[in-house]
């Protein structure tokens, strides 16, 4: 079941270049996106990034207070899809393809690694 972003504001989206590491969108400071659980319970999530992969935007996500199940260290990965019934919000969908997470986690790792050889 898809979750609803429990606000208006879309999720930002990068767009599309073919450089390895340029079509991932880093964001720094506290930014909070709120999703509802499937008990319908609202959980804070700090957006660490939006990587595009294969034309696929997907969002990196840290639980604001710690969860169960999800290391202080550990992202989650939602593919990002528009709600058709409403312009101003994305869906986030859970994805469960081990490969597909982890060439989307790589993708943001390589951004990662570049930002960090620039300083």
């Amino acid at each position: 079941m898809p979750i609803k972003k429990d606000s208006t504001t879309k999720s930002s989206k990068t767009k599309k270049n073919e450089s390895k590491g340029q079509n991932v969108e880093l964001f720094e400071g506290d930014r909070v996106i709120t999703l509802n659980n499937d008990e319908g319970e609202a959980v804070d999530f700090y957006e660490i990034a939006c990587v595009d992969y294969e034309g696929e935007f997907y969002s990196l996500l840290q639980p604001v207070k710690p969860m169960d199940g999800i290391a202080d260290d550990e992202v989650v990965i939602f593919k990002l899809q528009e709600d058709e019934e409403n312009e101003d919000t994305d869906l986030f969908l859970p994805v469960g393809d081990e490969k597909l997470l982890e060439k989307v986690f790589e993708e943001f790792m390589r951004k990662v690694a570049d930002e960090e050889s620039e300083e």
